[in-house]
C-alpha cells in the first residue's frame, strides 16, 4: 500500500511538471518566455500597455519588464516606442524601483544602461502603481529598499512629475 502512494505521488509530480513545461510565452503569460525573441514574438505589435498584465510575487510582467527581465534593451527601445510606458511594470509595479535593485541582473551596468533608457523615455516615480503608490513613496515610506541608491537619485532627478 505504502509503494503505491508513492507511486500516485510519483505520478502526480511528474504529471505537473510536464504541465508547467509546456506553457506558452503569450502577452498573457510573458514569465512564460525565455529568450528575447520568445518576449518580441510575444509582445509586438500588440498593446505595450495591457489593461491587466500579469503579476506574481510582487513582479508585473508588462511587456516592457518582460524586455527588461531578459535584458532585451533593443526590443525595450522599440516598445517604449511603440508607446510602452516606461514606469509602469517590474517589482511592485515600478521599473524606477525595478533597474534601482539588483535583481535579477545582479549586475549595476545593465541596470544602468536600464536606467538611462527609461530615464530618456519621461520614466516618472509619481505615478500610481497597480498597487495603489508611486515609487516615490513605497521608498520614502520604507515600504521598498534601494540597492543602487546612485541609480534612484538620478531616476528622481529626472523624473516627470505625472498626476496622482
Amino acid at each position: 500500500m505504502k509503494s503505491f502512494a508513492i507511486f500516485i505521488l510519483l505520478a502526480i509530480s511528474i504529471s505537473c511538471a510536464n504541465a508547467a513545461s509546456k506553457q506558452k510565452c503569450t502577452d498573457d503569460d510573458l514569465q512564460s518566455c525565455k529568450t528575447c525573441d520568445d518576449v518580441a514574438h510575444a509582445t509586438v505589435g500588440r498593446n505595450p500597455n495591457p489593461a491587466d498584465p500579469f503579476s506574481i510575487h510582487g513582479t508585473l510582467w508588462t511587456p516592457i519588464f518582460a524586455a527588461y527581465f531578459h535584458n532585451c534593451q533593443g526590443l525595450g527601445r522599440d516598445l517604449i516606442k511603440a508607446g510602452a510606458n516606461p514606469s509602469i511594470g517590474g517589482w511592485f509595479g515600478s521599473m524606477s524601483i525595478t533597474v534601482s535593485n539588483r535583481w535579477p541582473h545582479n549586475n549595476r551596468q545593465i541596470n544602468q544602461q536600464w536606467a538611462d533608457m527609461l530615464i530618456l523615455s519621461g520614466v516618472s516615480v509619481d505615478e500610481k502603481t497597480s498597487w495603489g503608490s508611486t515609487s516615490r513613496d513605497m521608498v520614502a515610506n520604507g515600504e521598498q529598499e534601494i540597492q543602487y541608491p546612485d541609480i534612484w537619485q538620478q531616476i528622481l532627478k529626472s523624473s516627470k512629475i505625472s498626476p496622482r
